[in-house]
Formats: structure tokens, sequence, C-alpha cells
């Protein structure tokens, strides 16, 4: 095995560029359902648990909310049937299922979230934009009050993509960003998924989007990897779209704060929301699902190791390599071979792999200790191809 290893201890702007480009785990708490947090609670922020597992057999429809759960609001939302066996598992149908988790007295919102669900594909008409999804920032709960429609989707598409939607007006303007290909031949039916949507302000006002997958059934808290990230700028999603309002931006970041231009209500963030579209009879369940308000990882005292991952001849990025530490932590090469990990200060064993095209790289051992920021350059080495030619005599 030949690798070269490049250990850069760095600050200043690299640190910048890892506070715009770093996701991942900074602790392994769990919560309540023993899924692993990716982000520490916000002291005295809100949260909500999923009470489909209080020992209560119910089903409603569209036309009422969840009887044993007064925040969970689905009456007048979509058109959608849905049904718990009191044992965790919520079975979903319809043809436009919409689930909002709001405060009843309609007064606290929701801030930075991370927001989880474990959700299996059962049966649907394959409509692309259906799925596994979650929106945030948002108060979409009165369709005509157009600003206030406003917000952001995580989506795991049926179509086998991942992507992030703003939407800045409601039915008319829709917009999706970084499209990435997880499944390409459709999401996988009948297996459970772990679903994590993360949105949280960023120290430079600009807003930033995580999408992670957990394939273990929550295994051990499950071994949650990023998928996709963006950040949003306010001039690089929704420019040029749909305004809620004459004079309003469409590309417009979507913060936290309640001082958002045009919001009817003066409360913009006051719902997070699930949703699917033409799911069958039973055809979409989900579990152990939680939304808590977060500290985002800038606020933790963390520190990062960055690095990219290349090949060891021509040096080049590897888009879509697995890097992983010894501590359950994962994440995937962007398109220029880059990763980051944001964690505590310790030790870890690093490790790259992108086969069966490379060899997997031997672990490097990297200390954060004292550091703000670790550059950790990872080469990997090309197997050999070729053809053999010959008879069999």
């Amino acid at each position: 095995m030949i690798y070269k290893k490049i250990l850069i201890i760095t600050f200043g702007l690299i640190l910048m560029q890892t506070m715009i480009s770093a996701a991942a785990s900074i602790n392994n708490i769990q919560d309540e359902f023993g899924i692993t947090k990716l982000y520490d609670n916000d002291p005295g922020g809100r949260e909500w648990i999923s009470k489909w597992d209080n020992g209560y057999e119910r089903t409603w429809t569209d036309a009422t909310d969840d009887p044993y759960d007064p925040e969970f609001v689905t009456k007048d939302k979509g058109i959608g049937t849905y049904k718990t066996d009191g044992n965790g598992i919520f079975k979903i149908s319809g043809s436009t299922p919409r689930m909002y988790v709001v405060d009843l007295a309609r007064t606290r919102g929701w801030k930075n979230v991370e927001i989880t669900v474990y959700a299996r594909r059962i049966s649907d008409d394959s409509t692309s934009w259906g799925g596994i999804m979650a929106y945030a920032r948002t108060n979409h709960l009165i369709d005509s009050n157009y600003c206030d429609t406003r917000g952001y989707g995580g989506r795991f598409r049926y179509d086998g993509n991942t992507d992030f939607e703003k939407e800045t007006k409601h039915d008319t303007g829709f917009y999706s960003v970084a499209t990435k290909t997880y499944w390409p031949a459709g999401m996988t039916k009948n297996l459970w998924i772990g679903y994590k949507y993360v949105v949280y302000d960023m120290p430079d006002g600009n807003v930033k989007l995580e999408l992670w997958i957990d394939k273990t059934d929550g295994l051990n808290g499950g071994n949650w990897t990023k998928v996709n990230e963006f950040i949003d700028t306010g001039s690089n999603f929704g420019v040029g779209g749909t305004p809620c309002r004459s004079g309003i931006n469409p590309a417009l970041r979507l913060t936290a704060s309640d001082s958002r231009p045009g919001s009817e209500t003066g409360k913009p963030n006051i719902g997070v929301y699930f949703r699917s579209d033409g799911v069958g009879t039973d055809g979409l369940w989900y579990k152990k699902a939680s939304i808590r308000e977060i500290v985002p990882v800038q606020s933790q005292d963390a520190t990062f190791i960055n690095g990219t991952v290349m090949d060891s001849i021509n040096k080049r990025g590897i888009a879509g390599a697995t890097v992983f530490t010894n501590t359950s932590l994962s994440t995937i090469t962007d398109a220029t071979g880059f990763y980051s990990f944001a964690v505590v200060a310790d030790v870890y064993n690093i490790t790259a792999k992108f086969e069966p095209t490379y060899y997997v790289n031997n672990t490097i051992t990297v200390s954060t200790i004292g550091s703000s920021v670790v550059v950790q350059n990872i080469e990997l080495l090309k197997k050999p191809t070729g053809n053999i030619t010959g008879s069999v005599i």
C-alpha cells in the first residue's frame, strides 16, 4: 500500500472555510429512541418527540388531528389518512399528506433544528418529488399568507435524488438546488431509512442545510453519513423566482429571526412539517421521529479535521469517496474531493475508501488537541486494470 500523509495545522481563512463546509457529529449523545444526536440540544430550546409508541392504537384523517399529540397537526393540511398501532409505527396514506409540528398556542417557533425520522417506503405512484422530507423555517399554516408559506425543504426523493427546496410562494414558487443521485434506480422500498435534516444560521448570516442518512435501522444509535449540504447566501437559491409579494426578494435567506420581510404574522418560523405525495394505502411508514432545537456546531468549541481525498498519481480530488473515523463518524467527499469533520479535541484514526477503483488507505492518526483546524489530505492508490488474453487448450 502506497500513501502519503500531509499534515498541516493552520488557522484564519481555513477556519472560515471549515465553518461553511463542516458538518459532523461532535458528540455521541442519544435521544429518547436511542438515536445519535448530531448536534447538542439548545439549552432551554424546544423539542418534540413523536407519540406513536404510547400504547394507544388510533386512526384519523385530514379532518382531525392526532388526539394524543396536540402539537402534531393534520387537520385541513393536505389529503391524507393516518394510523398508528401505538407501538411506534405510524402509517401514512393519501395523495398529499401533510403533517405539521406546531406549538398549540402558536407562540413558540422553531429556530436552528435537527429533524429526525426513520421512514419506510411501501407503496406509492412514484411521484418524483415525493419521498421522505421535512420543511423548516416556515409558517405554512394558511395558504393565502403567501410570505409565511416560504420555507426550506430537505428531500430524499422517490426518484432516487436528494436535494433542497426553497418555497418562495405557495403553489407557484418552488426552487431546488444541490441535486445528487443516491439511489440510481429510485429509492429503495421495504427498508427502514434513517433521515436527518439540519437547518441552522451561521455566524456570517448565511443558512446551512444538511441531509444525513442511516442505513442500520438505528443500530447503536445509527451510522450517520452526510449525503448533501448547501449554504444559502441570499444570492444562490431562488434568484429570479416568484416573490411572495411585490418588492420581496425571492432569494432572501430564511433565517431564524422573526424579522422576515413580508411575513404576514411576524412569526415566520412557527412550524416544521413532514410531507410526501402520491402515497398508497399505508404506503409510507414512520417511526422514532423527533425535532430538536440545537446549538450549531461552530458554537460548541469544536475543532475541525479538513482535507481532500485525491488520486496518488495525478493529485486530482476524488468525488464520492467515503471517509470515516474510529468514532463512527462518516462523510462523503464533495465534487472536489473535500471532506470535513467537526469534532471535540482528541486523537482520531481516519480512513478513506473509494471501491472498487482504489485501494483503501492505511489508517492515519490525527490529533486535534490544541488545534482549531487540522488539514489531513489522503491519497489513494488506484488499482491496476488491464486485459488478460490467452487460449484455453
